[in-house]
């Protein structure tokens, strides 16, 4: 982060502060406006570690799956199809498609087509009754859901609050080849090498070619 601008990085910390918020909220509309008196940290906390709701009582808990995640406050909550008591088979597996809704979006750059077919392996997701909170009072916008266009899939900020923030549900590892990397990370080292040149760190001229033609571009410290 050495050099980074100060706008980025208060760009940062004030998404942060917003997503607490939100998780404050939602946990306040969740005990009847908050008159509850009860402590909403562990919400707060939940914006980026998943934080499960309390143990529910027998009555409450027959066999999976476990209830909707409307019945929870957190941001990020279990799959409401997923197991919390059998661990073992029960994680959302496998290549899935990604629909992607804007095209004006990082999401449609990257892959160049309004769908993307990657690989999962997960048992949480952002909780979907929260989604339109966070995109109205934060600078977060979800860009990629599933084909049941509930689940988010793909979240990102506009370049103009920060240079590349793009993050994604599944695992674009699982697919990337050495010779065909996965377009997540194509966007991010592209990202990464131009924010270099804004700051003066590497500059970019042109590759001087060793007879076999071509042009290309190489880095010089």
């Amino acid at each position: 982060r050495v050099g980074e601008p100060l706008a980025h990085r208060a760009a940062e910390r004030l998404l942060r502060r917003r997503l607490e918020q939100v998780a404050a909220a939602a946990v306040a509309a969740a005990r009847g406006g908050g008159g509850g008196g009860g402590d909403t940290s562990t919400a707060a906390a939940g914006v980026f570690l998943p934080s499960p709701p309390a143990t529910p009582t027998k009555q409450q808990q027959p066999p999976p799956p476990p209830p909707p995640p409307s019945s929870s406050p957190h941001v990020i909550v279990f799959m409401p199809e997923i197991s919390k008591t059998h661990m073992g088979g029960t994680m959302r597996l496998g290549r899935r498609s990604t629909l992607i809704t804007e095209k004006n979006s990082i999401a449609y750059e990257l892959y160049n087509n309004d769908q993307a077919d990657e690989r999962h392996r997960h048992r949480y997701e952002v909780n979907p009754t929260i989604v339109n909170t966070i995109e109205n009072f934060t600078p977060l916008r979800f860009t990629g859901r599933d084909d049941s266009g509930q689940r988010m899939e793909i979240c990102e900020m506009s370049r103009d609050d920060h240079p590349f923030y793009f993050g994604v549900q599944f695992h674009p590892e699982f697919l990337s080849r050495p010779q065909r990397p996965s377009p997540p990370f194509v966007g991010f080292v592209r990202a990464a090498l131009a924010r270099a040149v804004d700051l003066g760190e590497v500059s970019v001229v042109p590759s001087q070619g060793g007879g076999s033609g071509g042009g290309g571009r190489r880095c010089g410290g």
